[in-house]
């Protein structure tokens, strides 16, 4: 059962001491490797020094370049020695994906300022790719029309009016402010209305979401349901969905993770369980294929056996009156 009992105001950041200066790997609370946002920012000059001519996203960067950037960083992050390689390896590469989709967003931007490069060659041969591969435009087409929710062109459809503050961060400031504990759909339509007014929604679908939030909320009081707000929207929203968030509620999640085991992501990787459903897939239809043609067959000799009864074990010649319709049919004029 998730809880909504208020523990204060508290912040997302973590303690890093002074000789630190910032820089740290270090693992959580919650037993996860975590980059701090400063030792974030040594991944990206990497990018600078060696640049991939086929990376035009982080898949198509080679392992080879992935190794310099990874090498390059725990050169200059002070990282907890009781992470091992393993962990850290893999919590990078996660990292440094987000850092190389925001480069790469800089480098193709003009509007974007740039610093400057220690050899350009790379970035005009991954410039000509950008305009002129069609898988890379077929793909970057999508994937903008997926952020517009929709829209060919133009600027995206807002959804919310928090600016880069976390979900859970708004959620502290706004306990702060009152002085007591926030529920979760005050701080949902706090940052889903324009102007903080609680009542002009930025997406008219939201509106729609929250009016049904409040009425299974209700619906549950007078079943007398002991449940709580997080329980209700996870279910109102069909929990995480294809990438593994939780829709409305940004980081939040991850303290709906702490309130409730169950509320863990239903997959851990959307590649692995796509190769995994369609090879069952893929299985199953080869077995009810095996089980048709196995019936075919079956009832095939059942037939035959059938006509030979019928026949006296003599079966007509093909064409006379076999079953199959035929011109010559004796007996019928």
């Amino acid at each position: 059962m998730w809880g909504s009992r208020w523990q204060g105001p508290r912040s997302r950041r973590y303690h890093e001491g002074p000789g630190h200066q910032g820089q740290f790997v270090y693992v959580n609370s919650d037993d996860e490797v975590t980059i701090t946002s400063a030792s974030a920012g040594l991944i990206t000059p990497a990018f600078y020094e060696r640049t991939d001519t086929t990376g035009m996203s982080w898949g198509k960067v080679s392992a080879t370049t992935k190794e310099f950037y990874y090498r390059e960083f725990k050169k200059n992050a002070r990282v907890d020695p009781s992470i091992d390689e393993g962990r850290l390896r893999k919590t990078f590469l996660k990292k440094a994906a987000e850092r190389y989709a925001k480069f790469t967003y800089n480098q193709r931007n003009p509007r974007r300022l740039k610093k400057k490069k220690k050899d350009p060659r790379p970035f005009e041969q991954l410039k000509k790719v950008w305009e002129e591969d069609p898988e890379f435009l077929y793909l970057s087409k999508i994937k903008k029309k997926n952020r517009r929710k929709g829209k060919e062109d133009g600027p995206a459809l807002g959804t919310y009016c928090g600016g880069s503050v976390p979900f859970y961060e708004n959620m502290n400031r706004l306990a702060k402010k009152k002085a007591g504990p926030m529920s979760l759909d005050e701080v949902i339509i706090h940052r889903k209305t324009k102007k903080h007014d609680d009542k002009t929604w930025v997406d008219p679908e939201h509106a729609e979401l929250q009016a049904q939030f409040f009425e299974q909320r209700e619906e549950a009081r007078q079943n007398g349901l002991q449940v709580t707000d997080e329980e209700i929207w996870y279910s109102l929203v069909e929990g995480h969905n294809a990438k593994n968030r939780i829709p409305g509620i940004g980081d939040y999640e991850q303290e709906m993770r702490k309130m409730n085991p169950s509320s863990k992501p239903r997959r851990s990787s959307t590649s692995s369980r796509s190769t995994a459903e369609i090879s069952a897939l893929k299985e199953q239809n080869q077995r009810v294929q095996e089980q048709i043609d196995s019936l075919t067959s079956n009832l095939s000799l059942t037939i035959q056996e059938d006509k030979r009864k019928l026949y006296g074990g003599n079966l007509p010649r093909r064409g006379d009156d076999d079953g199959t319709g035929g011109a010559r049919q004796p007996g019928i004029c």
